[in-house]
């Protein structure tokens, strides 16, 4: 067996390593684009991109709020519409007909009774308000507060997730998966009684939140704590038995 050698001048053939290698340096680069680096604490930091209150300033602030606005009534049809065969706004789905509206009825006011273990404010304060309605008009309120809920934790997250993910539509994609939960037609969409993991996802999220416009990352744990710290958030996230145990991590 002979083995010949490379010809004068030709290049040797590349490592395995250095192709790996650049396949790695590739990939992070590419992750950088998407997700910004946290610079190290005394380190000169340089000038923050374009956060929330620039881009409300260059399209101003009615429109930006008209924007926001109209993103969560899109969330709120789009759930909305995810109830297959009986209309969700025609019908009243477990615990909101059998618990809270009648509850509210018949012990007006009586917002922290717990139900199941669960503390369940919001879906109570919900059929509170509702109970004033005539009965013949109740399923849609309870759909239409059921889907807004999530609507708005949705465009919470798109905030939230700010400091995390550069890209606008990256962002809206990850509010747009809440609305787009395969499992939520199931059981938790378009109805009071499932609001609770919609707010206790809003929550998970909170906890991660960490504005790329601030250059203090004190301001962003105070208001983080401002907010999370709120009781009446507390209550909201109270609705499950998680939420109240991450509620206090704030």
């Amino acid at each position: 067996m002979t083995f010949k050698s490379a010809p004068p001048g030709s290049a040797p053939p590349r490592p395995a390593s250095q192709s790996a290698d650049g396949t790695v340096r590739r990939v992070r680069a590419a992750l950088v684009a998407i997700f910004p680096e946290t610079p190290e604490r005394g380190t000169p930091q340089s000038r923050p991109e374009p956060g929330h209150a620039d881009a409300a300033r260059s399209v101003g602030p009615a429109l930006y709020v008209a924007i926001q606005a109209a993103a969560v009534l899109a969330g709120t049809i789009v759930l909305l519409l995810r109830i297959a065969n009986i209309p969700a706004w025609d019908t009243l789905y477990a615990e909101d007909q059998g618990v809270y509206l009648f509850d509210a009825l018949a012990h007006p006011w009586h917002l922290l009774v717990p139900y199941g273990g669960y503390e369940e404010f919001v879906p109570r304060l919900i059929g509170q308000l509702i109970s004033y309605l005539p009965l013949t008009h109740v399923a849609a309120p309870f759909a239409l507060a059921g889907a807004g809920i999530a609507a708005l934790c949705a465009l919470f997250i798109y905030h939230a997730m700010d400091g995390w993910i550069r890209s606008s539509w990256l962002r809206a994609l990850v509010g747009a998966a809440l609305i787009l939960l395969p499992l939520a037609p199931i059981e938790i969409a378009d109805c009071t009684v499932g609001s609770p993991w919609y707010v206790l996802t809003a929550l998970f999220f909170g906890l991660l939140w960490r504005p790329k416009s601030w250059d203090d990352g004190r301001g962003a744990r105070r208001v983080r704590r401002r907010l999370l710290g709120d009781p009446r958030l507390r209550l909201c996230a109270a609705g499950t038995p998680a939420g109240g145990r991450a509620a206090p991590v704030a």
